[in-house]
């Protein structure tokens, strides 16, 4: 539900919103750029500026709803400050006004409003990929957290690092993570856990409920 009181749903088959009598549809036109990228919605974000992010397949759509226009991102080779990948899993906003992009095939990309550039963040501090990315957060602190099918991570603003917690558990994958306030994390678990798992930071200790 947007601030207007509108209701947003993101189909197979487009973009929809509901006013609380009838639908209008929002579709891809092949002629028209300020369509959407593409029919297939993943998920819908609605920004502090009232905009809308769509995430289809492929790309990133930001939607006017006053104008009832789509600006797209999509993934450009040549150009590394581009949205980096095509699967987007997850939108959220942190506190500074950046936007930040769970994607399923290019790890984590932070979006700055201002420069209309995107910073990725692919691997860890040793180097690895961080993997298919679910969900991202910003916590009570201000920092970035995200999780994903290598588990969970801690992400440093200021000098681009990506870390895992230790101890990690080995093969853990999480879908997604919410911060409770009081310092711990509470994390979905797919493997080697099926289950809910507690990441409390002050211990660094995992505890897990199958």
């Amino acid at each position: 539900q947007d601030r207007q009181g509108f209701m947003w749903f993101g189909t197979g088959e487009g973009l929809n919103r509901y006013d609380g009598h009838s639908f209008v549809v929002y579709r891809n036109d092949p002629k028209e750029p300020g369509s959407l990228s593409h029919n297939f919605i993943r998920t819908v974000f609605e920004d502090d500026q009232g905009y809308l992010w769509v995430a289809a397949y492929p790309g990133i759509n930001r939607f006017d709803p006053r104008t009832e226009r789509t600006t797209r991102y999509l993934h450009d080779p040549k150009n590394p400050k581009s949205f980096s990948g095509d699967s987007l899993a997850s939108v959220t906003a942190d506190s500074r006004g950046h936007l930040w992009f769970a994607t399923l095939d290019s790890g984590l990309d932070m979006f700055d409003p201002t420069t209309e550039t995107f910073t990725n963040y692919r691997n860890d501090s040793a180097g690895q990929f961080v993997g298919w990315v679910r969900r991202v957060i910003e916590d009570k602190r201000g920092e970035i957290w995200f999780v994903g099918d290598h588990g969970l991570f801690h992400v440093n603003v200021q000098t681009g690092q990506v870390t895992g917690p230790a101890p990690i558990i080995p093969g853990l994958a999480l879908y997604d993570v919410y911060d409770d306030g009081h310092g711990d994390f509470w994390l979905l678990a797919s493997s080697p856990i099926f289950g809910l798992v507690k990441y409390n930071r002050q211990s660094k200790r995992f505890t897990a409920y199958p």
